[in-house]
């Protein structure tokens, strides 16, 4: 019993430590994002970018304004008739840094979305780390770039490279060991798959080697 009060006792101080880190990686955070939003202003990025911070919610977040997208769409009354034009907008792309009541944090990315066009799948999860002090911020540059990358296969006013989509489709498959039915990327982005892999491959050179020496 007194080992399991210990045990309790440390995870409980984990715990904690992680649920203080909050507030100074949250400003971390919010710094990297009030930097790429003044930077993305500055080089005429196409859409407005924000920083939004919810101490409550423990979330912060670079998230893109609402702007027109060209197309327009038709008003009708309740029998049908045209009574006017609506124009159409997109919205909803972010950036999401937020921590669960556990202490870790997940970034999440949202791609932006009007009537006339989303996308299939309705967010990436970009990363799940265990504690705030696990983020660096290499890590936030790169899921910054990605955040942009997502914003342009997403919008409708723009026509995304072969390389975007490539890149998407890969974060995309990615975030599938997230969920529960990413059973084929769980494996393929678990810790111990790719060293097993080298390891075996090795392996098979040093075997080959041996009978070629035999031999």
């Amino acid at each position: 019993m007194k080992a399991d009060i210990e045990k309790n006792k440390r995870a409980a101080e984990a715990r904690w430590s992680k649920i203080k880190d909050w507030t100074q990686f949250s400003n971390r955070v919010e710094r990297h994002f009030l930097h790429a939003a003044e930077e993305a202003k500055d080089s005429g990025f196409f859409c407005s970018l924000y920083v939004s911070k919810e101490t409550d919610h423990k979330q912060i977040q670079l998230a893109t304004g609402s702007h027109p997208t060209g197309d327009s769409k038709a008003i009708r009354n309740e029998f049908g008739q045209k009574t006017g034009q609506k124009k159409i907008a997109e919205s909803g792309g972010a950036l999401v840094v937020s921590q669960s009541t556990l202490g870790d944090v997940a970034i999440i990315l949202y791609p932006l979305k009007s009537e006339n066009l989303s996308r299939i799948k309705d967010k990436i999860i970009w990363s799940v780390s265990l504690s705030p002090g696990t983020i660096s911020s290499r890590m936030l540059d790169s899921a910054i770039r990605d955040f942009f990358v997502y914003l342009r296969v997403s919008s409708a006013l723009l026509n995304e490279s072969r390389y975007d989509r490539f890149k998407i489709a890969y974060l995309e498959f990615r975030a599938s060991k997230y969920e529960s039915k990413g059973h084929f990327a769980k494996i393929i982005f678990s810790k111990w798959f790719w060293p097993t892999v080298v390891a075996f491959g090795t392996i098979v050179s040093i075997v080959s080697g041996l009978k070629s020496l035999a031999g």
